[in-house]
């Protein structure tokens, strides 16, 4: 029996932002089976987590932010013990990550073949 999700899933629009179209241009030749759409929306996802530039900006693993009192943030550093008023924000990571929880049956393996391709 096909389940609610996938009979959702296989109606699902492909993508139509510039970089998940061109990682499927990227791909199409060198596959030989055809993604479904939800599949497709899957790919580019993915490429997109692995581009840089769109992950959130967030605080040096070396300084623990605090709260004093009246409500006021500052934070300190693990390792010197200074403290600061000032936000130190990780370096920019290279890839956002995530996670491709699709139900069984509906073509991870495949998803993740285009995302290699698309690479």
């Amino acid at each position: 029996l096909e389940s609610v999700s996938q009979r959702g899933a296989m109606n699902a629009e492909p993508p139509t932002d510039a970089a998940g179209v061109a990682a499927l241009a990227a791909i199409a030749p060198k596959m030989r089976t055809t993604l479904y759409p939800f599949q497709q929306r899957g790919v580019a996802w993915m490429v997109a987590q692995e581009s840089a530039g769109h992950c959130p900006t967030t605080l040096h693993p070396a300084w623990m932010r605090l709260a004093a009192p009246e409500g006021q943030s500052f934070y300190l550093h693990a390792h010197t013990g200074e403290a600061s008023t000032r936000f130190f924000a990780a370096p920019p990571p290279t890839t956002c990550g995530g996670m491709l929880c699709d139900d069984v049956g509906l073509g991870k393996s495949v998803q993740v073949l285009g995302l290699v391709l698309a690479r």
